[in-house]
């Protein structure tokens, strides 16, 4: 029994012995060295329902990380390591929406020691996926060619599903696709994309749709249609300031028509400029360029008479008037004081505005007095529909002087001379 143990003792000291060369053998001609691997972040334990976001614009996107390693090890054996020899997650099972900071797992072979990692743990923003319905909307954009009328458009599916983050989805209203009928001659039967839009037509990013297209079925038949629609004239802009449009007369007032399909019910002419116009006016204009419309006859030119008429709007004006005197007796000479009058006149802006000079007088009676000094009223004659608001009672001084009288001159004395 004895002997068992001093030969189980001999082999467990000379095992320790060789692995103690073993060691010293390794290390002495494979020594330890450092190195840098970079090696990329996989989730685990992202939770249903919810999902990576951008963390600026809130919008899903694919999640790709990398983490550098420092590792140390055997020196030819870390030498022949790459980044697949790692595994590097990142622990989302205690992860919510909202902004989470998400330590970095690495492990790698059992003789090369992770000693650090950069970063360390990511941020990441999370969201919770919300999924609903919206309605589709299929509209159609152009026309087809002349003579060609269009039928009821039909949609194939009526709904849309919307998946998405939360905040995104719920700003959704509904689905919209557009097909065009431009130059369609024959029956369409096509499938068109859609996009999501909130409300205002604003397309919504960040969100998948199901279907992501839908069907689309619009009869386009021939068919030309006579119809009798009215003319209207375009009057664009406005008349000088004191003036209004008046009384506005045209001819032809109906015409007939060709077209694919239905219009308003009226056509307009071609523009006519009303700016600053001051007296009425008379045009010969063509109809407004509608598309498949032919008109009977071919070319139409429409008499256009508008009426410019002014408004009546009560105003004042200051002006100075000259004082004339009258009936003044022969030999005399009078001199007023002041010669002009300060007026101020009420009436219509346009009779205001188109004041001439002599159209306002003022003067002052002198019929029958004699030198001296006298205060005496003015009389004011103006226009009918002016009236004078100041001064009231109107007067000026006047002087009144005889002109003195020339002497007369001596005649020269002729001398007479005989006749013999």
């Amino acid at each position: 029994m004895s002997r068992m143990r001093i030969y189980g003792a001999q082999f467990g000291l000379g095992l320790l012995l060789a692995l103690t060369l073993w060691t010293y053998v390794s290390f002495t001609t494979n020594p330890n060295a450092a190195r840098q691997i970079i090696a990329p972040v996989d989730l685990v334990g992202l939770k249903e329902g919810i999902i990576v976001v951008n963390a600026e614009t809130g919008l899903p996107e694919a999640f790709t990380a990398t983490t550098t390693l420092s590792i140390i090890g055997p020196s030819q054996d870390i030498q022949n390591l790459s980044p697949n020899d790692f595994h590097a997650t990142a622990q989302l099972e205690d992860g919510k929406p909202g902004v989470n900071r998400v330590p970095i797992v690495a492990d790698g072979p059992r003789f090369a020691r992770v000693r650090s990692k950069s970063p360390a743990e990511l941020t990441l923003r999370l969201a919770r996926e919300l999924v609903t319905t919206v309605p589709i909307t299929v509209t159609s954009d152009g026309l087809p060619p002349f003579s060609f009328s269009v039928g009821h458009l039909i949609q194939g599916a009526r709904e849309a599903s919307v998946r998405g983050p939360e905040e995104l989805v719920r700003r959704v209203v509904g689905a919209i696709g557009q097909v065009s009928l431009q130059g369609q001659t024959g029956d369409i039967s096509t499938t068109v994309p859609l996009k999501a839009v909130e409300a205002g037509g604003t397309p919504v990013e960040g969100v998948t749709l199901t279907p992501e297209r839908v069907s689309v079925q619009v009869p386009i038949a021939a068919q030309v249609e006579e119809q009798q629609v009215s003319v209207v004239p375009d009057l664009r802009g406005q008349p000088a300031q004191g003036y209004a449009v008046g009384s506005i007369d045209w001819n032809p007032k109906t015409i007939r028509v060709f077209t694919s399909g239905a219009i308003t019910g009226t056509i307009h002419t071609e523009p006519i400029d009303l700016n600053g116009l001051t007296r009425p006016i008379t045009r010969s204009v063509g109809l407004e360029r509608l598309s498949n419309v032919i008109t009977r006859p071919a070319v139409v030119q429409v008499q256009v008479r508008v009426g410019i008429v002014p408004i009546a709007v009560p105003s004042q004006l200051p002006l100075l008037v000259s004082v004339s005197p009258s009936g003044l007796s022969p030999g005399l000479t009078a001199t007023a004081e002041p010669t002009a009058l300060q007026l101020t006149l009420d009436g219509p802006f346009d009779r205001l505005n188109h004041l001439k000079s002599g159209d306002i007088v003022a003067t002052v009676d002198l019929t029958g007095l004699g030198p001296g000094t006298f205060t005496l009223p003015v009389r004011i004659t103006h226009p009918d529909g002016l009236q004078v608001v100041a001064p009231a009672d109107p007067r000026v001084k006047v002087t009144i002087v005889a002109t003195p009288t020339p002497s007369p001159e001596s005649t020269p004395t002729t001398a007479t001379t005989a006749t013999p």
